[in-house]
């Protein structure tokens, strides 16, 4: 998983979203697939892109194919933002986003 734009109120949010997003896909990956522990053994990468304000977070997930680095699916995941408390809007995000990625998954066999 990478990240790339890192426009985020909150100095740990990209790290954590990122691991919500890992353990989710981890347990919900189309047979076939699995994530690896090193991006250099991946032949798809899921790449993150957060940008927050303290109303709004919006998340952009992407797979590559690293072989050639062709775009196979993208999406835009948003949420309110809260001040106090932001890992419930990591494990929304995160849910979504794995939800999002699986079925991209799915019907790039199909």
């Amino acid at each position: 998983m990478e990240g790339l734009c890192e426009y985020v109120l909150f100095p740990k949010f990209n790290a954590g979203l990122r691991e919500s997003l890992t353990a989710r896909l981890s347990h919900h990956l189309p047979a076939g697939y699995s994530v690896a522990a090193d991006s250099q053994e991946a032949d798809l990468h899921a790449r993150v892109s957060v940008r927050q304000t303290p109303r709004r977070t919006v998340v952009v997930l992407t797979l590559v194919d690293k072989r050639d680095g062709r775009l196979l699916w993208s999406d835009e995941f948003t949420g309110d933002t809260d001040m106090d408390d932001y890992v419930p809007l990591q494990r929304s995000l995160a849910e979504r986003m794995a939800a999002g990625l699986t079925g991209a998954l799915e019907n790039k066999r199909s």
